[in-house]
Formats: C-alpha cells, sequence, structure tokens
C-alpha cells in the first residue's frame, strides 16, 4: 500500500509541469513564429503522453492562448501599434520579440519543472571570474541603435524608399524632396528618371550632379540624403532572442546583436558570421572591439542579412595578478604568452617566477602544472579548459622594522645589519607626548615555525647610554611596540598575549604573566627571557598610591606536576625587586595598604583549595582577630607569625602582644584533625616560630578595651555638641557637662533617641500592622459565611 501510494505522487508531481510544456509547445505552434519551433524531444514527450494528459494540455492550452490575447489586447489598447512603418530613436524594431520571448520563458520554466524534460545546461565556471565580453550586452541596447540624424556614410548604397534631398540654386532656386522608387529611380522635374539603386551615395551624388550641370544650364546642387529606408535582417544562433527585425538601413552588425538581446554565454564572440545570399560576407570578432577599439569588420548591413552566431570555441581562464582575469574564448592564442596580453599583462604585484595550469588530462582528471612566467610564458601552450592563476607578490615585508603605537608616525622603517633600537626612535621627538619610556616592547618571529619571542627595553636608558646593553639589536621583521602612560596597556596586548598562548605546549608554557591588585594597569602581559618583578611592575603602569611594597606574593605552577607554590617578595628592597625573576604563567599580586585583601585573594585561595588534593606545598593558612585584614591566606614556605600578620595588614592598636595563640592542624586521607594549642608572645616570638600548613593565628583583644562611644546633645542646653561618655555615664551627667538647661527649656518635652531602639519600635510597629491585617481577614470571612 505505501509504495502504490508512493507511486502516485510521483505521477501526479510531473503531470502538471508536462501539461505545462506541451501547452506551451502548443501555443508555439499556433503563432506560427519561424525563429522558434518545437523541438522533436518535445513532441515526443507529447505522443508519450495518454489520451487524458494530452486532452489536459491541449484544455491548457486553450485557456493559455485565451489569456494571451486579452493581455495583448490591453496592451495595445495602452500603446496603439508597436510596428511603426519607420524605424523610431532606437532603429531596430524586433518582430514578435515579446512575444517570442513569453513563450521561450514559458518553455523554460515548465521544463525546470519536469525532471523527465530538463536539459542540462551549458556553463563554463572557473571559480568566481566571468566570461569576459559579455558584460557589453548587459544594458539595454539604445545605446547602439543607429541616430537618423547622423552624417551618412559616402559608402552608404542607395535602395529603394530612400528619401534624397536636392537644392537647387544660381539661375534657379528651389528644393526637391524625392524618393527612390521600387525600380531603383529618382523622378527628377525637368530631366526625368534617374537610375540610383544600388549605387553608393558618393556615386549616385556626383552623377546627379553632372546631369544637373549639363541639362540644367547655370543651376548648381547639393545633394543631400532625408529619411532612410528600414529593412529586414535575421539574427539568429547563440543569441538571446534570435529572429527577423526591421533595422534602419544604417544598422551594423553590433546594432542587430544588440537588438536581439546580446549573444549567449555559451555563444562565440569571436566567430560572428554576416551571410549574404548564402555566403558568408565576413566574420566579426568582438575582441577587436572591445582589446583595441578596431571596428573594421563592424560592416553595415542590407536587406535579408543574415547574423549568425556559432557556439563559443575553445575557452582558457586567467585570474589572480593580471589586470582582466576573465574567462577568454582563444582562436590563434595558443601560448600563455598570448593569454596573458589579452588579460592586460601582469599587476605590478604579480609574482611572475610563480604560476600554476589547472588542467583535465586524458584520463579526466584535474591536475595542476607549475610554471615560470619569465621563462616559459612563450614557450608553454594552452588547451581547451585550462585555468591559469598567476600568483601574487607576499604581503611581508623584508628587511623593515614596523614601529606602532604611541608615536608620530606608525612607519616602516629600512632594517640594515647591526641596527639598534636606537636607530629606529633616534630620539624623543619621534615619540608623541605623555610616552611611558620605562617599558617598549619587541615583538620577533624566530626559528622556523615563526613563534613569537618578545623583547623589553627602557628608552630613557637607550637615549641615555645609546649602544649599550639596553639598546637592543634589532633583526628585519621586529615590530616595536610604543605606549602612553595612563592607556589601558592589558587591552593594547590582548592579541599579542592571545598568540603567545597559542603556541604553549605541556612541556613549554605560555610565556604570559599576570598582575592583579593595587596596580595602574592589571591584566595579562607577554613575558621576556629574564623578566623580573620589577620589569612586570613597570609593564602594569606601575602601582597605584599607597601600594603595601612589603607584601607582595607570587603565584607559581610547577609545568611537569602542576603543583601550585606562593612566593613572598617586597617591593620596597630595590635588590629584591630587580633580582627576582618572574616565570611562565607567573601571577603577580600587589595590595593597597588600607583596603580589604580577600577580594584580590579570592580566586587564589579558592584555586589552591581545588589543589589540596594533589600538591604537598598549595596550603592555606588563617588569621583572625586584632589584624586590619583577617581571613584566609595562601602558605608560603618557612613564613613565620610576623610574616602572616603583614600579609593581614598588621596590628591594631588595641592588640594584646603578650598573649596570641596558633591552632595547628594536620590533614591525613584528606580529613583535618586538631593537634594543638600554642600560646606565644608576640613582642618576643613573632619572628622566631614558623607558620604550619594549616595553621589558625588569633591575636587578643586587650582585656577591658573599650572603644570610644560617643553621643550627642542638641537643643535647649548651653553648650550642645558631641560628647565623650563612659559606662557609668547616665543622662542626668550629660546634661550637666553640657552646661545644663537654658531658660527657655522644657524638660517634659525632651526626646530621647537610640538606633537600637528606634529598630525595635519599627519591629513592633511591624507586628502591629500584621496581626490588625489578620483581624480584619478574619471579620470579612465571618461576615461571608454570614450572608
Amino acid at each position: 500500500m505505501v509504495l502504490l501510494m508512493e507511486h502516485r505522487v510521483s505521477s501526479s508531481s510531473i503531470m502538471a509541469p508536462l501539461v505545462r510544456v506541451l501547452a506551451a509547445v502548443f501555443l508555439f505552434v499556433s503563432f506560427g513564429v519561424k525563429a522558434a519551433q518545437p523541438s522533436a524531444e518535445q513532441m515526443r514527450i507529447f505522443q508519450s503522453l495518454t489520451p487524458e494528459q494530452q486532452q489536459e494540455a491541449l484544455a491548457m492550452y486553450g485557456d493559455a492562448d485565451s489569456k494571451r490575447k486579452q493581455k495583448k489586447n490591453r496592451q495595445l489598447q495602452g500603446k496603439g501599434n508597436q510596428v511603426p512603418t519607420e524605424p523610431e530613436d532606437n532603429g531596430v524594431v524586433p518582430r514578435e520579440a515579446e512575444t517570442s520571448k513569453e513563450i521561450e520563458d514559458s518553455i523554460a520554466e515548465a521544463a525546470e519543472a519536469i525532471p523527465e524534460a530538463r536539459e542540462e545546461k551549458e556553463k563554463i565556471e572557473f571559480g568566481e571570474i566571468k566570461q569576459f565580453g559579455y558584460d557589453l550586452f548587459a544594458g539595454t541596447p539604445t545605446t547602439f541603435a543607429p541616430a537618423a540624424n547622423i552624417p551618412v556614410p559616402l559608402s552608404y548604397v542607395i535602395g529603394p524608399d530612400d528619401n534624397v534631398v536636392i537644392q537647387l540654386y544660381g539661375k534657379r532656386n528651389g528644393v526637391h524632396d524625392l524618393l527612390v522608387t521600387r525600380e531603383g529611380h529618382l523622378n527628377f522635374p525637368g530631366i526625368g528618371p534617374i537610375l540610383v539603386a544600388g549605387m553608393t551615395f558618393a556615386e549616385m551624388r556626383d552623377m546627379v550632379k553632372d546631369k544637373i550641370d549639363k541639362q540644367l544650364i547655370g543651376v548648381k546642387a547639393s545633394i543631400t540624403l532625408g529619411v532612410l529606408r528600414s529593412i529586414r535582417i535575421f539574427v539568429l544562433g547563440e543569441v538571446e532572442r534570435p529572429g527577423s527585425y526591421t533595422v534602419s538601413s544604417l544598422s551594423t552588425m553590433t546594432n542587430a546583436l544588440f537588438v536581439s538581446g546580446g549573444i549567449k554565454g555559451i555563444g562565440s564572440l569571436r566567430k560572428i558570421q554576416l551571410k549574404r545570399a548564402g555566403k558568408i560576407i565576413t566574420e566579426m570578432d568582438l575582441y577587436d572591439l572591445l582589446l583595441r577599439g578596431d571596428t573594421s569588420s563592424d560592416v553595415m548591413l542590407k536587406p535579408g542579412d543574415v547574423i549568425f552566431v556559432p557556439p563559443i570555441g575553445k575557452t582558457v581562464g586567467i585570474t589572480g595578478g593580471v589586470r582582466r582575469p576573465a574567462i577568454y574564448e582563444i582562436k590563434n592564442e595558443k601560448t600563455v604568452e598570448l593569454l596573458l596580453d589579452m588579460a592586460g599583462g601582469l599587476l605590478p604585484t604579480a609574482y611572475a617566477s610563480m604560476a600554476s595550469i589547472q588542467r583535465i588530462n586524458e584520463s579526466d582528471e584535474r591536475v595542476y602544472k607549475d610554471i615560470d612566467l619569465k621563462k616559459q610564458a612563450k614557450s608553454v601552450h594552452l588547451f581547451d579548459g585550462d585555468v591559469l592563476k598567476v600568483y601574487s607578490v607576499l604581503d611581508k615585508v623584508e628587511d623593515v622594522v614596523l614601529l606602532q603605537g604611541h608615536v608620530r608616525r606608525e612607519i616602516g622603517v629600512s632594517w640594515f645589519k647591526g641596527m639598534r633600537l636606537s636607530d629606529a626612535i633616534p630620539s624623543i621627538d619621534f615619540l608623541l607626548p605623555n610616552v611611558d619610556l620605562s617599558y617598549v616592547l619587541v615583538e620577533r618571529e624566530v626559528a622556523l615555525n615563526k613563534s613569537i619571542k618578545v623583547i623589553s627595553a627602557n628608552l630613557e636608558k637607550v637615549f641615555g647610554t645609546p649602544k649599550s646593553s639596553e639598546d637592543i639589536n634589532l633583526l628585519s621583521g621586529d615590530k616595536i611596540t610604543v605606549f602612553k602612560v595612563g592607556e589601558d596597556r592589558a587591552k593594547a596586548l590582548l592579541k599579542l598575549v592571545e598568540k603567545l598562548k597559542q603556541q604553549a605546549t605541556q612541556a613549554s608554557p605560555a610565556k604570559v604573566i599576570s598582575i592583579y591588585g593595587n596596580i595602574k594597569s592589571p591584566g595579562e602581559y607577554p613575558l621576556h627571557s629574564g623578566m623580573t618583578l620589577k620589569e612586570a611592575i613597570f609593564a602594569g603602569s606601575n602601582v597605584l598610591p599607597r601600594t603595601d611594597l612589603d607584601y607582595v606574593i607570587i603565584r607559581r605552577v610547577d609545568p611537569r606536576t602542576g603543583e601550585i607554590s606562593v612566593l613572598q617578595t617586597s617591593l620596597s628592597d630595590e635588590n629584591q625587586a630587580e633580582n627576582f625573576i618572574l616565570k611562565p604563567e607567573d601571577a603577580v599580586y600587589v595590595f593597597h595598604k588600607v583596603s580589604d585583601r580577600q577580594e584580590i585573594l579570592e580566586p587564589l585561595i579558592a584555586e589552591i583549595s581545588g589543589d589540596m588534593v594533589n600538591s604537598i606545598t598549595s596550603q592555606i593558612v588563617n588569621i583572625e582577630g586584632q589584624v586590619r585584614f583577617p581571613g584566609d591566606y595562601p602558605y608560603i614556605k618557612e613564613m613565620n607569625v610576623d610574616d602572616l600578620v603583614k600579609a593581614a595588614g598588621g596590628y591594631l592598636q588595641n592588640v594584646y602582644m603578650q598573649d596570641a595563640e596558633i591552632t595547628r592542624f594536620e590533614v591525613k586521607n584528606g580529613n583535618k584533625r586538631h593537634v594543638k594549642n600554642i600560646k606565644l608572645d608576640l613582642n618576643l616570638q613573632a619572628d622566631e616560630i614558623e607558620i604550619k600548613p594549616y595553621d589558625r593565628l588569633f591575636v587578643r583583644q586587650i582585656p577591658d578595651w573599650s572603644e570610644v562611644e560617643t553621643v550627642e546633645i542638641w537643643g535647649e542646653v548651653k553648650f550642645p555638641g558631641v560628647y565623650t561618655i563612659s559606662k557609668n555615664d547616665n543622662l542626668h551627667d550629660l546634661v550637666q557637662r553640657a552646661g545644663g538647661l537654658t531658660s527657655f527649656a522644657d524638660p517634659s518635652a525632651a526626646i530621647f533617641t537610640r538606633e537600637s531602639l528606634k529598630e525595635m519600635e519599627e519591629e513592633q510597629l511591624q507586628r502591629y500592622r500584621h496581626q490588625l491585617n489578620q483581624v480584619f481577614a478574619g471579620k470579612q470571612v465571618e461576615s461571608a459565611h454570614d450572608k
């Protein structure tokens, strides 16, 4: 059942298109259009149909014919007769062109819809390049239509219906407007019939003047042509609208081609034939017109001429570094050199030493052949279907150093052997104002794989001591980047950092560092060989004000094991900052003196916490109590109590130095176990007792320490203001300290407010509101039940 259903769907799906094709076939036949007759294939399709399908096709044809006639009548009522007896401004009137085009479109549309009737279209494609010359017919033909008021050439052949204007002057004046008769005569008053048909305009003019001079003594003549006759010609072959056309007698072969809609993509531009009385009169090559502007083969037409466009001949394509990349039809152009001439020659950017020909060999395989155009252009022969690819020179510029960033001109500087940074930037005049001289980057490609290497320099030292070790040697292709003070430097280096990350491997981590915290330009930066902590700070545009220079930590990952370790150093010690060498993927953390550090450390603490299972050294310690920033901190090898207090920002003023406590834990089998408590005197033991992983240090507050507390008193007292109080002070004492009440004071109207009491009162009011709402809701429910 399923198979039968599918068969029925398939049959019905092709029925309608078949009927449309056959209807179009009969529509064609009924019009008697000789330019296009139904093909044998179309008749075969019709005959293969069942009688019912044939009847349906004939019925569709009748309906289509009726609609076509109605449309044609509407057009004639709106426009009048579309075929004038004399040529209009465009000089050409195609015979039934519109009707023929409609029928052809109808057949083409139906044929496209029928798999059995669809014909494979011939198409020549070479990538994205187009066929040369066919764009000539892309526009309307009126530009090439012959005008009626242009000078008539002397070679014009006179024929019936030509209008000859003869002006007489001298002893006798007058103008005679004469028409060449069907027998080819001019009936001139006073002279008689003069046979002029078949003569050129020059011959006719000289002959008529001679007769007037001899027969009309003392009379001279000026002879011109008036309205010219129309002629009927045929345009056949591979054109868009083949058929018979009425054109001006001044029309040439190109005029006729344009009025027929131009040449199809499968038609030849180089072998267009003009046939007269069954013989080939001439063969026009449009390439002469398109490439050299030669119109010598564009001859004038005569009545009954046939222009025939044969199918396209051999074709080759050329693309790449030429002036006119296209697909060309070839005749005598057998070599690559002649093809290059047709394509306008090579571009200045073409790499003549490297080109390739794509060709289909005898085994129907697509092959490539490399050629050197400088040496082989004359000797290499072309075959039908070849495509020549001309490559361009590489974009890379040799022997140049690029200068970019915060400079007056981003330019390429000519490189020479032994060139240094001071040669590329001789003075500060090459740079824009507000430039950062402390950090300049040089990007360099190294090794066979073109991996990126980064070098940094300090321009202050370069300008101060040229040719020194700081004045680095440059290589061809180096890119020098200069930065502005205050710009988002990490953002500017984002692409470079991504390149460095992409070339990282397991054995060679990305040469990138990160800087976080109280720094002007936090983010990721390229790591150059031997980069120090001080240079990293310069890369980040230096630290912000009020930075804690005594506590800087570096997170480091072992590339072999992936184990995380944390190191501590100082920026206040110049030796440490200048001698601390950074490694790939290091992260530098810099802190503000009085701002909370937990926000900056939170990602690092989370990373360390997640790494604890596989790590021995990556652990956390904790400090609580009377320090500026209590919380968790990364454990640093060999750190003592004093180091942990520095990490937490130091002691508060109410710290009790004589008694602190360390709670020590150890982790076994993933479980943290309490080991012991250690008492210590911070004055004596802070720099002696070593902190162990997971230790918790508690710093106590001075016993009975109380913070300064204040109250405010305003209104009718002698000295209103803010007063410091102790634990046992009462309201009466405060009023007395404020000088007592004034004579305007009303003690019974005094108001006492306390923030905690205010909050309690607000909470109480909220409870009362909630209770009242519940009572009202209950009353409404009872009232509803009573009703």
